[in-house]
């Protein structure tokens, strides 16, 4: 696959803040995760 011109050659992944339910009714099961992945890191 090749990705298009307009694809950046290089970035950053960031969540901030994150938090993450099984139920929307449900209590969170990871709450106000913060990550950054660098441009490269595999």
């Amino acid at each position: 696959y090749e990705a298009e011109e307009s694809w950046p050659e290089k970035g950053e992944i960031i969540f901030e803040n994150v938090s993450l339910r099984y139920d929307p009714n449900g209590q969170p099961v990871v709450r106000d995760i913060n990550l950054k992945i660098p441009p490269g890191l595999k």
